[in-house]
């Protein structure tokens, strides 16, 4: 098992703890710092089988016991593409249709990216006036998850926009504990929220650009590039990796600048954060 990593990344010689700019302001530095040695993990990853298991490991430390990458596109149908889930499970997903009719599918196609709860699907068909077919075959997807143990799910929405029109696609990355109840799943995904969001958006980076099509754009000018991924492996503050590249502090905050520019954004731990989940930084 995977040990938990401490780091120094400092945020320009600020004393409090910033908070990750943008769609992730639940992201602190704190929480940054601690995942580094995760993402670093998943990176060096030699193929899908193993990026699956190192993921599992790093999720075993927060009490999660399984996880589903499924893709959702508009001219293609809806597929598991990296998962922990059982086979029979999965078979028995696809063999009932059971896609056609999955809420959590259509959530994940209006675009909203706030994370969902199985259970809260669970609750809104119990509180419906009346069954539909489409309550029904949710209700069904729920009996199958606990068929295996899974009382529950954490479904977190990630849109992609590839291409132009047509070519959109949709990724739920999902996180579940087998053998634990409802109440308790809800507790332990409320307590790591944020870093289920920034685990999901890292191995998705990495499948895409190590076993798929997609390669990272790159943004940044090398020096400043250079200064980040120092930066972010050896977790070094900003002083410190002026050191280890030899260049002076007044350098080196330029550099930061133009990095904090590119990737847009004022804060030297969004920056690392930024360039950490579009694969900008090589652990290799």
């Amino acid at each position: 098992m995977q040990q938990e990593h401490q780091g120094n990344i400092s945020s320009d010689g600020a004393n409090q703890t910033p908070h990750i700019a943008g769609a992730d302001q639940d992201i602190t530095l704190d929480v940054l710092i601690n995942q580094i040695e995760f993402i670093r993990e998943l990176t060096v990853s030699q193929n899908p089988d193993d990026l699956s298991q190192r993921l599992i490991s790093v999720l075993n430390r927060f009490g999660f016991s399984d996880f589903a990458l499924m893709r959702c596109s508009l001219s293609q149908a809806s597929n598991f593409f990296l998962t922990s889930l059982p086979k029979e499970l999965l078979d028995d997903y696809r063999k009932q249709r059971l896609y056609q009719h999955d809420m959590v599918l259509d959530y994940l196609k209006t675009g909203n990216p706030i994370p969902l709860h199985y259970s809260t699907i669970q609750r809104a068909i119990e509180n419906a006036s009346f069954l539909t077919h489409t309550f029904a075959q949710n209700l069904e997807i729920l009996a199958l998850y606990q068929q295996f143990e899974f009382s529950d799910a954490y479904v977190i929405p990630i849109q992609i926009h590839s291409g132009g029109k047509g070519d959109e696609e949709g990724l739920l990355f999902s996180v579940l504990a087998r053998g634990v109840n409802q109440e308790e799943f809800v507790k332990m995904t409320e307590k790591c929220g944020a870093i289920l969001r920034l685990l999901g958006d890292a191995v998705i980076r990495i499948y895409n650009t190590k076993f798929g099509d997609g390669k990272p754009k790159p943004v940044i000018n090398p020096k400043p590039m250079r200064l980040l991924t120092t930066i972010a492996k050896h977790d070094l503050t900003l002083s410190q990796a002026a050191d280890h590249l030899c260049i002076g502090v007044d350098t080196a905050n330029k550099h930061i600048s133009l990095a904090k520019k590119a990737l847009g954004t004022r804060s030297q731990a969004n920056a690392v954060y930024l360039a950490l989940k579009q694969g900008l930084i090589d652990f290799s």
